[in-house]
């Protein structure tokens, strides 16, 4: 075996170490993923009104509705007749 292919071997024995571990981390992230997308899903618009009935929500709870408006949001808005462009 030359020097070029010992080299060629042991990356390749690191990258599928890599590999390997990424699949793995992603084989217990896919689940929650699912489940959150679920979550999501079942969201309707009452629950926006009842959140507006608190005066005071948990920083927590404001931060979970801004990010599934950012997730629900159109990715173009529609451009008003007056924008140059």
């Amino acid at each position: 075996m030359s020097a070029e292919e010992a080299v060629a071997s042991k990356k390749e024995a690191e990258v599928k170490a890599v590999k390997d571990d990424a699949d793995e981390k992603l084989g217990e992230a896919l689940p929650a993923l699912d489940a959150a997308i679920k979550q999501v899903k079942n969201i309707q618009v009452k629950d926006f009104y009842d959140m507006k009935v608190v005066n005071n929500p948990k920083p927590f709870i404001v931060t979970c509705f801004k990010l599934v408006c950012l997730f629900l949001m159109p990715k173009d808005k529609p451009k008003k007749p007056t924008d140059p462009g």
